[in-house]
């Protein structure tokens, strides 16, 4: 995948964390999702009583903030883009592992590798770490062929999932980077053809399946399971192609452009000069036997005609 491709996919889940966790009861199961019998409150008023807006939540407006002054047309200036994440954080009261990593995207987007990577480090360490960093992190492992580590970070990744209550607003995200893990250890134990690496991606799909419970297995299983399905299919696709322009046979048009080079002047020429170097001199050879010009029929050129220029006829 792509740099932009990814910032982009990585913006979107941003967003939508963001949004989960600006909401409380998002991502928690009601009683009536359980199969229990939620009794009336007393206590609540019987009649509709107008609906009292919400204030939105300070990290959601923290991390809308700072994308929306990262992703302009052209490159915003580092100053702006620290000034603002700065004043967001003071607002905040502190360190914010979410803004962090809504930092590091903006940092990327806007041509500071550096500087984002060091904010991506911190959103993947801290006391609560996002998910989506960790993700990103492995991911570049991945990519500069760090095989070993990226293994290790995953089973880290697992743990921190396994950690995440279901009544936690990211317990969402949490589902989807358990998806995410499977596809993952797939590829660098089916992908790769490292018989080492294929190996310790072995056990440590073992060991997950065991650690983690309920939906998290679910979607780990599930990830496992897309990935090499689509493996197959990606494999089935190559086969089917490479037999299709084995038995193919060859088109007319090549046929056509074959014959015609077979006929062209050029390669009546090849064959004289083929006869020369067998044996013939030049000097041996008549003048009705030299090939003929395409352009002039005759053997005499033709007379140089000079161009008058055009002048008009005065009245």
């Amino acid at each position: 995948m792509s740099g932009d491709s990814q910032i982009l996919s990585a913006l979107s889940c941003l967003v939508l964390l963001a949004a989960s966790l600006s909401s409380p009861v998002l991502g928690q199961v009601s009683g009536a999702d359980s199969g229990e019998v939620v009794a009336d409150d007393p206590s609540e008023p019987t009649t509709d009583s107008p609906e009292t807006p919400e204030t939105p939540n300070p990290l959601f407006l923290a991390v809308n903030e700072l994308l929306d002054a990262g992703f302009q047309k052209g490159p915003v200036e580092a100053s702006i883009l620290e000034a603002i994440y700065n004043r967001q954080r003071a607002k905040l009261g502190g360190e914010s592992s979410l803004l962090d990593y809504a930092y590091s995207i903006v940092l990327r987007k806007n041509f500071q590798a550096t500087e984002g990577a060091a904010k991506l480090q911190e959103a993947a360490s801290a006391s609560e770490p996002v998910l989506l960093a960790r993700e990103e992190l492995i991911r570049q492992q991945i990519e500069k062929g760090k095989y070993s580590s990226a293994i290790t970070e995953l089973e880290g990744l697992a743990e921190a999932i396994r950690s995440i209550p279901h009544d936690s607003p990211q317990f969402a995200q949490a589902m989807k980077s358990a998806y995410w893990t499977g596809i993952a250890i797939d590829f660098l134990q089916n992908s790769l053809g490292n018989a080492s690496i294929s190996a310790e991606a072995q056990l440590l799909e073992a060991r997950l399946s065991e650690n983690l419970k309920d939906r998290y297995s679910l979607y780990f299983r599930s990830g496992l399971g897309d990935a090499a399905l689509t493996r197959r299919s990606l494999l089935a696709a190559i086969e089917k192609t490479k037999s299709a322009i084995v038995e193919s046979p060859k088109p007319k048009s090549l046929r056509k452009q074959k014959k015609r080079a077979n006929k062209s002047p050029s390669s009546k020429s090849n064959s004289k000069r083929n006869s020369t170097s067998s044996g013939t001199s030049p000097q041996t050879m008549s003048l009705t036997s030299m090939p003929k010009s395409p352009r002039c029929r005759n053997s005499t050129p033709p007379l140089w005609k000079p161009k008058i220029p055009f002048r008009p006829t005065s009245f």
